[in-house]
This record gives structure tokens, C-alpha cells and sequence, in this order.
């Protein structure tokens, strides 16, 4: 196997057209195996940070009465972003850090609510009812994703889910943010 890797390696430096031409014979090559120890290399020096993806938001829309509107993301670094648009106490961009173990309940309620299960849009026959809010639901594990959009008829599982995601986000401690 040695040997092999040898040659593989004496005819890739051939083929890579080498400038430097020894007149050591090809046998007597130092071999490619040392006795000398390795010293490890840090991995994660050469390793760039992962980027903060998007697990989660919800979006609720206005409606021609006093319905809240406001749009929340919530992203795997912890990072909470909130934007307030009318009839909410939190008005305009607000910035939370979310712990850990915040987020690893979020997602759990999500998952045993049966998110995988629910219809893309309710109602589901796609007819949406004029002046009633739209509420926006995205969940994303990296592996598959789900957006549902509910305006009426959604199932209890799934209004519970809204609820509950709702006020999680009152759990947060909000700082004003100018993005």
C-alpha cells in the first residue's frame, strides 16, 4: 500500500510538471512515513463559525379592526428578532438572546404538536376569508422545513401552537434593535 502511494504521489508531482529536478535516484526517496511526531492541527482554527439559521417564526396580519400584527424570528444561535407593527405592546424592532434551553423546548412543543401531520394552509379547501388575519408559521430543522398558513378552520393542535409560541415570546427580555 506503501508503495503504491509512493508512486501515486512521485507521478503526481511528474504530471504537475515539477521545476525542481533532483539528482537523488528515485530509490533512494526519503519515505513518506515518519518518525518524527505529528503535531495535531486545531480544527476548529480552519473551520469557519456556522452561520445562525432560522428555526422558527410566526407572523400575525392585520385586519380592519384591532387584530395584534407583529412578525417574531427565532434563529439556532439564540439570536430573537421581534417587530411589532400595530396593536401590540411591543411596537416597532426589538432584539431577545434566547437560552439554550429555550429553545430546545420551543422546538420540542413544535415537534409534539404534530406539525409534520398539518395541512400547508387552513382552511384547507385554499379559500381565504376576507378582513380575518393571517397567521404565518415556519418551523426548520435544517433536514425539511414547514410553513403553515392558518386564516380559519385550523385544527386545535395548531392553534395551541400559535398560543403557546406567542407567549414564549413574552418570556424574553426585548431590547429596542435598529437593524
Amino acid at each position: 500500500m506503501r508503495t503504491s502511494f509512493s508512486v501515486l504521489v512521485l507521478l503526481s508531482g511528474l504530471a504537475l510538471g515539477c521545476t525542481h529536478r533532483s539528482s537523488t535516484p528515485l530509490t533512494t526517496l526519503p519515505p513518506l512515513v515518519r518518525d518524527e511526531p505529528v503535531i495535531p492541527i486545531d480544527s476548529s482554527l480552519s473551520q469557519p463559525e456556522p452561520q445562525p439559521y432560522l428555526i422558527a417564526s410566526l407572523a400575525r396580519t392585520a385586519c380592519f379592526g384591532n387584530c395584534p400584527a407583529f412578525q417574531t424570528w427565532i434563529y439556532s444561535d439564540g439570536t430573537v428578532l421581534w417587530c411589532g407593527e400595530e396593536h401590540v405592546d411591543r411596537m416597532g424592532e426589538y432584539k431577545a438572546i434566547a437560552p439554550h434551553e429555550w429553545l430546545a423546548e420551543l422546538q420540542q412543543t413544535i415537534e409534539a404538536s404534530g406539525i409534520w401531520k398539518m395541512a400547508e394552509q387552513y382552511p384547507s379547501n385554499g379559500v381565504l376569508l376576507p378582513d380575518v388575519p393571517l397567521t404565518v408559521l415556519y418551523y426548520n430543522t435544517e433536514k425539511k422545513e414547514r410553513r403553515i398558513v392558518d386564516n380559519a378552520d385550523a385544527p386545535l393542535n395548531l392553534l395551541r401552537l400559535e398560543q403557546y409560541f406567542e407567549a414564549k415570546m413574552e418570556t424574553l427580555n426585548w431590547e429596542p434593535f435598529q437593524p
